[in-house]
């Protein structure tokens, strides 16, 4: 019992937390970009990099060029990047043709600026640094040559994986992995005949083999999904998961029978990628083989999955089963939880009223408070108006936390009709933490 009062304090601060944003007026912030600490204004910029807020990218443009601050610097990169606006494409380009004149992390930073705007022109200067066999910014050139290259860099990948890799065993299997990938990003046909051929070296490490499996799927050609089903027969479930994955982009009979055996596969981590290629296939004729996973795997990780992959595909048996879990009071809590959450991400309409059914019985019992939470946390993170009544349950419900994620609802959805409740909490000074809470959130208005 004790322990449940600290898990619930706990809780309940950290709703507290999470509900707190940094909102400062404009004027505030403009004094921030100008007079600002370091610290300060890293942390403005974060801020409007997590809401999105590009309204300040002006006076932030001349903020990078004045500032003598490398974390400012850097820290502006990363939200320009994120936003994938090319206006330091220069400056970038400046800083990967001499990158010992700069900062390991300026010039992490310039790559990664450069992979978000797909800056073509940097690929020359990126072969050049992968050329001076420095390991300082290897695994970020490779990673960014797979973004913006073409064939050209496609077949400079394929001689530097060939090649002599500096580092020990561990790193080179490191880097040639990575070289895979990025040639599986490029997607490009120059290079499939020797992707074929590594696929189909069994004297090379497994890895580098699964790896080069999945760049080919990427690639898409039809001609491979033989060369696949003869890799599904191999011993090492790696590779079989590796296989499954590169199906994901093939709608082709052969190529969804494979995916289907691998849906009855002995390993469950095969299992879990053919769970993964249904959902992105988004096939109902999986919808069977998906359902008896759901029920009847040893591996909770592929049950829990494969709910998902069943609220994805939309298939009608399927939604009503699961519906039936949660109304079966004799399906685990958890069960019943990850139903509601994936069919509220996927096919709310189907579930709602059962998920609101639950809520209200949750609120009316002491030792539902788990499932109670759960769905307090799940409904703040959704906007609709049929949630305003079990709104009001939670709010003036006379538990702590089941109140302050009362208060989440209403700031996430804003009923007109439950701000009365919300007004008495931000005025009573007997609420502590709530009283703050409710005041935040009346104040976001």
């Amino acid at each position: 019992m004790k322990n449940l009062r600290i898990i619930t304090a706990i809780l309940f601060f950290i709703l507290l937390f999470v509900s707190t944003s940094f909102t400062e007026s404009p004027d505030k912030r403009k004094e921030i970009l100008l007079y600002g600490l370091e610290s300060e204004i890293i942390d403005l910029i974060q801020d409007l990099k997590n809401a999105k807020d590009y309204s300040f990218n002006e006076p932030i443009k001349i903020l990078f060029e004045s500032t003598k601050s490398v974390g400012v610097r850097e820290t502006i990169l990363t939200f320009f990047a994120e936003q994938e606006n090319p206006e330091f494409k220069n400056y970038c380009l400046e800083v990967i043709d001499n990158p010992y004149d700069y900062r390991n992390s300026t010039v992490l930073a310039a790559f990664s600026y450069i992979e978000k705007n797909r800056i073509t022109e940097a690929a020359p200067k990126i072969r050049t640094i992968l050329d001076n066999e420095t390991t300082d910014f290897r695994d970020s050139a490779i990673r960014t040559l797979g973004k913006i290259g073409g064939d050209e860099d496609a077949a400079y990948l394929f001689d530097y994986f060939k090649n002599d890799i500096v580092g020990d065993e561990k790193q080179r299997l490191v880097i040639r992995q990575n070289i895979m990938k990025s040639l599986g990003e490029l997607k490009t046909e120059a290079v499939l005949e020797d992707f074929i051929q590594i696929t189909e070296d069994e004297d090379e490490n497994v890895m580098i083999r699964a790896t080069a499996v999945r760049a080919l799927g990427s690639i898409g050609k039809v001609e491979s999904i033989p060369l696949f089903a003869r890799l599904f027969e191999e011993d090492d479930p790696i590779l079989r998961a590796a296989v499954i994955s590169a199906l994901s982009g093939y709608s082709e009979q052969d190529a969804v029978d494979i995916v289907l055996e691998g849906l009855k596969d002995t390993h469950y981590r095969v299992r879990l990628e053919a769970l993964a290629t249904v959902q992105e296939q988004c096939d109902v004729k999986a919808a069977p083989y998906v359902r008896y996973r759901a029920t009847n795997d040893p591996v909770e990780a592929v049950k829990m999955k494969s709910f998902e992959v069943l609220a994805v595909l939309g298939e009608v048996e399927s939604i009503q089963w699961m519906k039936e879990g949660v109304r079966e009071e004799k399906t685990p809590d958890k069960t019943r939880m990850r139903i509601m959450s994936v069919l509220m991400e996927h096919n709310p309409d189907t579930i709602i009223e059962d998920v609101i059914a639950v809520a209200y019985a949750s609120l009316k019992d002491d030792k539902k408070t788990w499932i109670r939470y759960e769905l307090g946390k799940l409904f703040a993170k959704i906007k609709d108006s049929r949630l305003s009544d079990v709104a009001e349950a939670y709010i003036i419900h006379s538990d702590t936390v089941t109140k302050s994620l009362g208060i989440e609802i209403y700031n996430r959805n804003r009923y007109a009709n439950l701000k009365s409740h919300v007004e008495t909490i931000a005025e009573n000074d007997k609420m502590g933490g709530l009283q703050s809470h409710a005041k935040r959130a009346l104040a976001a208005e």
